[in-house]
């Protein structure tokens, strides 16, 4: 690994600690720190990173709400259409399936066991396939939906490392891969455009994207990366027909950075840490539609249900899963699950499958 890599490498594990145990020498001043959201371990050179799961106001959170708590409501539930919810862990190499609505904290209904920890997003498109991101193995693997846990389908390897993935049709159509780093001599991140038989032909850069966390791929074929810069500010990054150099978005807001979803009326829903918000457009110009809205527990990823009324986040905070009642310009905490989920494995990805079909024609 050249010097410039391994300093900053060191700099990202030493910033996910700072506030608990310190590091030996003085500690940099915090704008050096333009990754202090993000930890991580070092694997065979290559940085894998571990999404944040800070706890200085766990107490606090955990009396005014307590993770688990059930708020009774009614909601649209179609078994056929959404049979279900995925959650991964970071440190853990199984994804659990769950009843959609698990109100009453049951345990998971199937698992996959994938063979390596470091699974971070997990996703699923329009029929129900799932998508699952190996940090640790530079793969996606792709699961036959819409039953829960169904068989392998294949996978795709992505040597710069997954994150996160989106995609409408897992199976047939395109993939898109959002890489934190992508390595080389200047490494920065990037997104890896792939599909399932011919593997990933395609890598976008953009100036803006110092460092991606989440993808999100409308049906027209755009896609969009949220990142931060070499500043360590958040920004979004609009691709045309997913290609070319991209254009950074104006009127993007959401910081850190974190995940994103797009809803059943086309907007870009943005996870990042503590809120969620609602953009529409972004093409490059996004206009606010609703938010920021508090979460539940701190997440770096969500996703929305088949016809967004439901959004999932991965709640690293208090290791479970937070579901909401959703509204493009309204979000209310609905319920949490937590059955079957180790904290300390950092709860990392929450999906609803299938994915939302964005539009009427679904």
């Amino acid at each position: 690994m050249k010097s410039r890599e391994r300093s900053r490498f060191a700099l990202i594990v030493c910033a996910s600690v700072v506030m608990l145990v310190g590091c030996s020498g003085s500690q940099p001043p915090i704008g050096v720190l333009r990754v202090s959201n993000l930890g991580g371990r070092i694997v065979n050179g290559r940085f894998i990173p571990q999404w944040p799961s800070p706890a200085s106001d766990a107490l606090d959170l955990q009396a005014r709400s307590g993770p688990g708590i059930v708020l009774r409501q009614r909601v649209r539930t179609d078994a056929k259409v959404h049979p279900g919810i995925y959650a991964s862990q970071y440190q853990s190499d199984d994804v659990f399936g769950y009843q959609v609505n698990n109100l009453k904290n049951n345990p998971p209904t199937c698992e996959v066991p994938t063979g390596y920890a470091g699974v971070d997003d997990i996703a699923a498109d329009i029929k129900g396939d799932l998508m699952i991101t190996e940090l640790d193995s530079t793969r996606v693997l792709v699961l036959r939906g819409p039953k829960m846990c169904g068989p392998e389908l294949g996978s795709i390897s992505d040597p710069y490392g997954p994150t996160d993935v989106a995609s409408l049709d897992a199976q047939h159509g395109t993939i898109i891969i959002g890489n934190l780093i992508d390595g080389g001599s200047n490494p920065a991140g990037s997104v890896s455009v792939c599909t399932l038989s011919g593997g990933c032909t395609l890598n976008l850069k953009n100036p803006a994207m110092f460092e991606v966390a989440g993808v999100a791929l409308a049906k027209n074929g755009d896609c969009w990366a949220s990142a931060q810069n070499e500043s360590g500010t958040a920004t979004l990054t609009y691709f045309k027909g997913c290609s070319g150099s991209g254009e950074e978005a104006t009127g993007y807001h959401s910081s850190p950075l974190g995940g994103l979803d797009i809803d059943d009326f086309g907007n870009i829903v943005s996870i990042n840490l503590t809120e969620a918000s609602v953009y529409n457009g972004c093409n490059p110009a996004c206009t606010l539609v609703g938010g920021p809205f508090s979460l539940q527990g701190r997440a770096t990823f969500g996703h929305v249900n088949h016809d967004s009324t439901l959004l999932a986040t991965a709640d690293n905070q208090f290791g479970q899963v937070d579901v909401y009642h959703y509204k493009p310009t309204k979000i209310t905490y609905w319920y949490s699950f937590s059955n079957g989920l180790n904290p300390s494995h950092i709860v990392e990805g929450a999906a609803f499958t299938p994915r939302s079909r964005e539009g009427p024609d679904r």
